[in-house]
């Protein structure tokens, strides 16, 4: 038998060998050793090679030979050693398990790190040695600074997919108004090409008229001729007076016709020749693109612009104005609460009209072009307001609550009612009919579990398909338009939310009363960040976005005022 076949069969034979005690390290490596040392800190055994590498890295560990170690019985428990079991890999050796921890750099690692990184640190443990030492205040502290860190990555997220869809958007728009430009051309070019040929036509029948002319004087001339022709031939023989005659004629006639032949003759011919202007036929030809993108790094910039007094003459009262709603391109109307009063501004953000109604206006929103829905608080009502060009009471109908916010998508009104205190009773939203008959009542999620504190505005998505509702207590919730509830969060920097307003791309704006803040949402209500705080702002109860004019228009409890700020997205 040749040398390889002894060492085969040498190496079968020690693998059908049971040990006491294995070595450790031999045994992740796939091999059957005999241990004959134990290091009591890292409750490992070894054989004799694998023991040398140990101690050069461990040099202070305690060591059991081989027969302390049938002694003292000193091999784990079962139980034990599932509690020190390690899988992790380390990303430096993937070869190796993570077991060591070196307390100077707070830092976990294999043997290898710590022979090659860390030999000379002071704190280097095996691991399953320190596991029970971790303190429950540092895993709260850890579990607690990933929840954080968690909820600003979901925050982030969500402004990445505000942002995907803002780019998106972006991109519809200028793709539309290459279109538009794509279309203005043509149909300047089709202007251009109607009149250039109107003006080709004109010049067409001006020399047609010209040779229509000369050919009718030929034509006559010709008939003159031979009929001179004929008469001379008649008359030769038979009378030579008129024969004299007609030869003198004849030749006055000759006189006159070599003058229009001259005439004609001399006048020169006349070519259509039309040359287009170089101008427009390069204009195109050197473009290689009708402009120029690029990308910019935008970040939304808010400026304060003015104050704007809303009250009137009449106006009794301290000044609650709780909702904005644009009924024309830049005209608004307000509610004033307190004062009973609805009030028209134009862009100046001046009261052009005001109206009385019997009861305190607080949520509005449009219907349809022509007409607004208000909430009437205390008496518990929808009232609907014609807005021509003045602004006219018309139909209205009992909610048999008290009412709120409201908002009205696709034929159908819904009112944020009660939760101010007991005598109102639980927080809720009803959902109304055209004609005002209740069809839909909204007051727990899908675990019967009460959805709605205090309900004060609300809000369709901008696609229609979620509803947003700011309450006062319980935060941000969003529902679709059964009432399933989709959301529902707070966020501890937005103190009693008040209201919403509809941004740029499906965004969102809200404001908070006792943060006095503003804050941006994404298209699915949840916050991105904080736009505005202090200064001007007050226990704001109010935000409207006027859109066409990039300001964001605020009012503020017991406040006459309409704060105005320019936004530059």
């Amino acid at each position: 038998m040749d040398s390889n076949s002894e060492s085969m069969k040498s190496q079968a034979d020690s693998s059908d060998i049971i040990y006491e005690f294995s070595c450790t390290p031999c045994s992740e490596d796939g091999k059957n050793t005999e241990a004959e040392y134990q290091c009591v800190d890292c409750r490992t055994f070894f054989c004799s090679r694998c023991l040398l590498f140990h101690n050069r890295v461990f040099k202070l560990h305690t060591i059991l030979n081989k027969d302390s170690l049938a002694s003292s019985h000193c091999q784990p428990d079962a139980t034990s050693a599932s509690k020190s079991i390690l899988q992790d890999v380390c990303s430096k050796h993937p070869a190796e398990i993570i077991k060591m921890y070196c307390a100077l750099h707070d830092l976990v690692c294999c043997t290898v790190c710590i022979a090659m990184d860390h030999r000379s640190c002071k704190g280097v443990h095996y691991i399953p040695d320190i596991a029970s030492e971790l303190s429950e205040n540092e895993n709260s502290t850890v579990a607690a600074a990933l929840t954080k860190v968690r909820k600003e990555m979901n925050f982030l997220k969500s402004n990445k997919d505000s942002e995907r869809l803002q780019a998106r958007e972006q991109h519809d728009e200028i793709v539309t108004r290459i279109e538009n430009i794509t279309e203005q051309i043509i149909e300047r070019a089709r202007k251009l090409e109607k009149k250039s040929i109107d003006q080709v036509n004109a010049i067409h029948e001006k020399i047609n008229g010209e040779i229509d002319i000369d050919i009718k004087s030929l034509d006559n001339m010709l008939r003159n001729a031979d009929q001179t022709l004929d008469d001379i031939a008649n008359v030769k023989q038979e009378n030579e007076a008129q024969y004299f005659v007609k030869i003198k004629q004849a030749k006055q006639q000759l006189v006159d016709e070599e003058k229009c032949l001259k005439t004609i003759s001399d006048r020169a011919v006349k070519h259509i020749v039309y040359e287009i202007d170089e101008d427009i036929e390069t204009c195109l030809a050197e473009k290689e693109y009708f402009g120029s993108v690029s990308l910019v790094n935008k970040q939304m910039k808010v400026s304060f612009e003015d104050s704007y007094a809303v009250s009137v003459s009449t106006d009794q009262r301290d000044f609650y104005m709780f909702d904005m709603c644009e009924v024309e391109p830049d005209q608004l109307v307000i509610t004033d609460y307190k004062n009973c009063k609805l009030k028209r501004l134009n862009k100046s953000l001046i009261v052009t009209e005001c109206i009385d109604i019997n009861g305190r206006p607080y949520g509005l929103c449009k219907t349809d072009q022509s007409e607004l829905a208000v909430t009437l608080t205390w008496h518990q009502k929808v009232q609907f307001v014609d807005i021509g060009s003045k602004l006219s009471l018309t139909q209205s109908y009992s909610v048999g609550h008290f009412c709120r916010g409201i908002c009205h998508i696709d034929g159908i009104v819904y009112v944020c009612c009660d939760g101010l205190d007991r005598e109102e009773g639980p927080g809720h939203v009803r959902a109304f009919d055209a004609s005002g008959c209740l069809v839909k009542m909204i007051k727990n999620d899908q675990n019967n579990q009460k959805l709605f504190s205090f309900p004060r505005s609300i809000a369709e998505s901008f696609d229609g398909s979620k509803i947003f509702i700011a309450d006062s207590e319980k935060g941000l919730i969003t529902i679709d338009k059964e009432g399933k509830c989709l959301m529902s969060a707070s966020d501890p920097r937005l103190i009693y939310p008040h209201s919403f307003c509809s941004a740029n791309y499906g965004q969102k704006f809200v404001c908070g009363k006792l943060s006095n803040n503003i804050f941006l949402l994404d298209k699915d209500g949840i916050v991105i960040r904080e736009i505005l705080k202090g200064g001007k702002i007050t226990k704001p109860i109010a935000v409207f976005y006027l859109r066409s004019q990039k300001r964001l228009l605020v009012t503020c409890f017991e406040s006459d005022k309409i704060f105005a700020f320019h936004l530059t997205p």
